[in-house]
């Protein structure tokens, strides 16, 4: 069967539809694992400052808070990382919806188009088969003695 150019502009655009869409749930996937792994940084910030909260009570060595400090500013660190990837995400994401978007507008011109004219098609038989009948019904008019 042969693809009219239209049909084969539609399977291009939704080719590219489905591709946007799979980057999209790709793009999900790693967000998931991005909220995961911030949650973790934040499970183990609220640890950190717990066991510092409670080594200033207990009046612990001053070499123990401040590696505390220490390991409390790194986890602020990771945690703005974390944030930041997340903000990058976001961007990927609103630009892969653009891209889908877009593709899923081609995609239904395209098969508008390819319906538009394969309905156009039809009617054009439909019309011609319609006339052959015609002129055959009149043929044999004709044939039996002319017009009526």
């Amino acid at each position: 069967m042969r693809l009219t150019p239209q049909q084969v502009l539609a399977k291009l655009a939704d080719f590219e539809r489905d591709k946007a869409q799979e980057q999209l749930t790709l793009l999900q996937r790693e967000r998931q694992r991005l909220l995961a792994a911030r949650q973790e940084i934040d499970d183990s910030g609220r640890r950190l400052r717990q066991q510092r909260d409670e080594a200033l009570r207990n009046r612990t060595e001053a070499m123990l808070l401040l590696m505390l400090d220490q390991a409390l500013g790194e986890q602020q660190l990771r945690l703005a990382a974390a944030d930041e990837e997340l903000r990058a995400l976001d961007m990927r994401e609103q630009q892969m919806m653009q891209s889908w978007l877009q593709q899923e507008m081609k995609s239904r011109s395209f098969h508008k188009l390819d319906d538009e004219v394969r309905r156009t098609e039809a009617l054009r038989q439909e019309r011609r088969a319609q006339q052959r009948l015609d002129d055959l019904t009149a043929s044999r008019r004709l044939r039996q003695g002319g017009l009526r």
